[in-house]
């Protein structure tokens, strides 16, 4: 994705989410890091079923909205998730994928 926004010439942010990540993290990172750019933004969520903060995803994704505030049309977002797989010992937890979000997903599997 860094890759691609290079080749566009606009800048990128990428977030690396995990089951720590919680929704004031995400908010932070949108609020004080991305901002309101004025120029073209690529943002990344990366492995964004990692966190039981997925609600606020979809918030952001589908609605283009956080906390009911409009997101800046010049950010351009992008975002990656697990397969889904039942929980065993050795595996990390992953959630699965809210239904709302199935028009806007490509799967790759």
């Amino acid at each position: 994705m860094q890759q691609l926004a290079k080749a566009f010439g606009i800048r990128f942010y990428s977030l690396e989410v995990h089951g720590n990540t919680g929704e004031y993290d995400i908010k932070n990172f949108m609020v004080n890091e991305v901002g309101q750019p004025k120029q073209q933004t690529l943002v990344f969520f990366d492995e964004i079923n990692a966190t039981p903060a997925i609600g606020l995803f979809k918030e952001i994704l589908c609605n283009r909205t956080l906390r009911g505030k409009q997101i800046a049309d010049t950010i351009l977002m992008a975002a990656a998730c697990n397969p889904y797989r039942k929980k065993d010992v050795k595996s990390i937890q992953v959630w699965k994928r809210p239904s709302s979000f199935n028009t806007y997903v490509i799967d790759l599997s």
